[in-house]
Order: structure tokens, then sequence, then C-alpha cells
């Protein structure tokens, strides 16, 4: 059992690194020594299971926001409450 924790934080390591290392390719500034991109890209896959606790968190954000802002819209036949709507009337964004 352990061995099999420790393979999936492994591969995930090997795939976080892949993506940020590709994903910094495309957006680092010029002239940005490929060496530090690999050890900042290595460093991120260390910490892989907070990058997707990360990811996790900001998706919820994301649906509440849209919720909120689609109960400020709806008015009064909300299943939101009605003190809900009028707190985050006009002020809520929703993130997509």
């Amino acid at each position: 059992m352990l061995w099999t924790f420790v393979m999936v934080y492994l591969v995930g390591w090997i795939i976080a690194s892949a993506g940020v290392f590709a994903a910094g390719n495309r957006l680092c500034e010029p002239g940005m020594p490929p060496s530090y991109r690999l050890i900042l890209s290595v460093a991120a896959g260390f910490i892989w299971p907070l990058l997707v606790v990360g990811a996790v968190e900001l998706s919820s954000v994301a649906v509440y926001s849209s919720a909120e802002h689609f109960a400020a819209m709806k008015g009064p036949d909300s299943p939101f409450s009605q003190v809900d709507a009028e707190q985050t009337y006009g002020v809520v964004t929703p993130l997509r």
C-alpha cells in the first residue's frame, strides 16, 4: 500500500513538472536560462498535491461566485435567500 502511494506521488511529480516546464517555456520572459526554468519546474512538481488542492479551491470559488451572481439576477424567486441576493447584487462577478 505504501508502495502505491509512493508511485502515485512520483508519477504526479513527473507529470506536474513536465506541465509546469511546458507552461514556463511558453510564458517566461526572454533571456531566462532553461536551467532556472527546470529547477522551478521540479520544485513545483515536488509540491504537486498543493497545486491540486489549489485548483479544487479555485473551482469551488468559481462555482460559488456564479451561483451568487445568478441568485442576484433572478430575484425573489431564486432558491437562495433574499438576504444573500440583496447583499451581493452587483458586487459578485462570475469567474468565467
